[in-house]
């Protein structure tokens, strides 16, 4: 697969994303927290050919800008519309894991006339006690000391997380030492986020992902009962790093309800 990496100029600051040329509707990828437009390279090279994709790289993370401060996680989305709207695309079907999901569900409640459909590996219709068990487990940043200690914590993470292949593992590691900062921000920001209000009100057609080992799937019946209209695909793993270990399955279930949506 080919595909060229540029930068969005936008009023915030540049984005930068890979794009597979194509026609049509494009399709949005919006990666999890910590991670890379990288993660969603094996599911971009297994969908149908001749279709417009783009990932980006979220503010904070990869090669895109550096957010001064915390912030909503909606702004997050707000930020990728105005990447969307730099490159004059005026619709498109939108993708996201994880946190990623979050900002996809952000950017498809306030601007609805851009998603055409949303897409989510991981929806989190968290209550107000699991988010505060979450920000509990996850919430302290890997803070660079001068023991190097942080380094190891970095890794345990990811591996542990499910990157059992080292290429993996140390391609989000990377990631992740790179976004250290904004790591901690975003999953505050995911923890303020109320998603479950947003899910039960976005009008777009739903697509909803999960796999039996993902650390978010105790919350995958509720997000289905939540949202009976949804199309539910259940994974046959890949733990946290589903579009690295299971690609193909998210590409054969996305290519079905896109084609479903667009014929």
């Amino acid at each position: 697969m080919q595909y060229r990496k540029a930068y969005a100029d936008t009023p915030s600051g540049q984005i930068h994303y890979a794009e597979v040329a194509g026609s049509g509707d494009p399709i949005v990828f919006i990666h999890k927290t910590v991670s890379t437009y990288r993660m969603w390279l094996p599911v971009m090279e297994r969908m149908e050919p001749g279709r417009r994709m783009i990932a980006f790289d979220m503010p904070g993370f990869g090669e895109s800008f550096d957010p001064s401060s915390p912030v909503p996680l909606a702004q997050y989305g707000a930020w990728l519309a105005e990447a969307i709207d730099a490159l004059g695309i005026a619709r498109c079907h939108i993708v996201g894991h994880h946190t990623g999901a979050g900002v996809a569900l952000a950017l498809a409640t306030d601007r609805p006339d851009l998603a055409l459909s949303l897409s989510m590996i991981g929806p989190l219709p968290q209550n107000a006690e699991e988010k505060a068990e979450s920000a509990a487990k996850y919430g302290t940043p890997f803070t660079p000391e001068d023991t190097g200690q942080y380094l190891f914590e970095n890794w345990n993470y990811v591996r542990t997380a499910g990157a059992a292949d080292i290429d993996l593992a140390n391609r989000e590691m990377s990631a992740m030492l790179r976004s250290w900062q904004t790591r901690a921000w975003t999953y505050d920001a995911v923890w303020q986020f109320d998603f479950a209000e947003r899910y039960q009100a976005v009008r777009a057609p739903l697509l909803i992902f999960c796999s039996p080992d993902d650390f978010l799937f105790p919350l995958f019946d509720r997000a289905k009962a939540m949202r009976p209209d949804a199309k539910a695909v259940l994974l046959s793993g890949g733990e946290n790093y589903q579009t690295d270990r299971v690609p193909g399955e998210i590409a054969a279930a996305l290519s079905t309800f896109l084609g479903t949506r667009e014929r």
